[in-house]
């Protein structure tokens, strides 16, 4: 990880793909130990936690009871902090490899979750999981090349802006580097246009870490949705580092009219997990 974090601070392309590679990481090192919480010590909240949703990728391809597992596998994360989110996300991914990407039976199995900060990350990392399988090895038959917003119309409304906002990942794993025909795309999304955006602005910044500013100038292309996008970009710069410590310096740096939605996203980010 150490190795890591300094090669990509070198390279942008390492930065930027930074995330499916610690993913693979933690894939690698519950392999390796078989334990989660072996596993975990050697983790870290950097590039949106993907190293600790690999984590638990590898435990639930070898569970024999994934809700048995689900359940236990992050009591010792603090309720409703940062980690506590990525690690229930984490559960969103592994649940996928256990169900082999049926996404009703893990859908189903992340409303077992009674605490819906909880159920609420599981979701979102079972929507990430749907879009970002490969589809060769690990199958994804609830997405369409053809119609890249499938299956989110179909999912039950407190569901779909997860949906929306990862499809727009996918849309962009279709058609690289295309986020200001994403924009126009989002029109299908209808009355999730929003989320649909602030999709495609979280693509954008994971790709251009390096480069915010570039994000923000692509940001005025998002017409009406033009603050969802900020929303979008400071999610993921917030998300990366995994704390809101260098946040007020992120807004400041953004021009005038984009520094509102930029707080106001680095107060929700406070307000959700660091207000314990």
């Amino acid at each position: 990880m150490t190795a890591l974090q300094t090669k990509s601070a070198a390279d942008p392309s390492v930065l930027r793909d930074c995330h499916p590679l610690v993913h693979a990481i933690g894939f690698a090192a519950f392999n390796q130990l078989n334990s989660v919480s072996e596993a975990m010590i050697d983790g870290a909240d950097w590039c949106t936690s993907g190293y600790y949703h690999g984590v638990f990728e590898g435990a639930f391809t070898q569970t024999d009871d994934p809700i048995a597992l689900m359940q236990t596998v992050c009591v010792s994360q603090p309720d409703h902090t940062f980690r506590d989110w990525q690690c229930h996300h984490g559960i969103g991914h592994g649940l996928m490899f256990y169900y082999e990407n049926d996404l009703p039976a893990a859908t189903d199995a992340c409303h077992r979750f009674p605490d819906s900060f909880q159920s609420e990350a599981c979701i979102n990392g079972m929507f990430m999981e749907n879009f970002v399988a490969d589809g060769i090895v690990h199958k994804a038959p609830y997405r369409q090349a053809e119609n890249p917003l499938y299956p989110c119309a179909e999912q039950a409304e407190a569901d779909q802006a997860h949906c929306y906002a990862t499809a727009a990942h996918y849309f962009l794993t279709l058609y690289p580097n295309a986020y200001a025909d994403g924009f126009k795309w989002c029109k299908e999304a209808g009355t999730q246009e929003a989320n649909c955006v602030r999709g495609i602005a979280s693509r954008a910044m994971r790709d251009q870490l390096a480069h915010p500013e570039v994000v923000e100038a692509l940001c005025r292309q998002a017409g009406d949705f033009e603050p969802w996008c900020i929303i979008g970009m400071t999610s993921v710069y917030l998300s990366h580092i995994g704390n809101s410590s260098t946040g007020d310096a992120f807004c400041a740096s953004l021009s005038l009219s984009h520094q509102v939605p930029c707080l106001l996203e680095l107060e929700d980010f406070r307000t959700t997990y660091e207000s314990i």
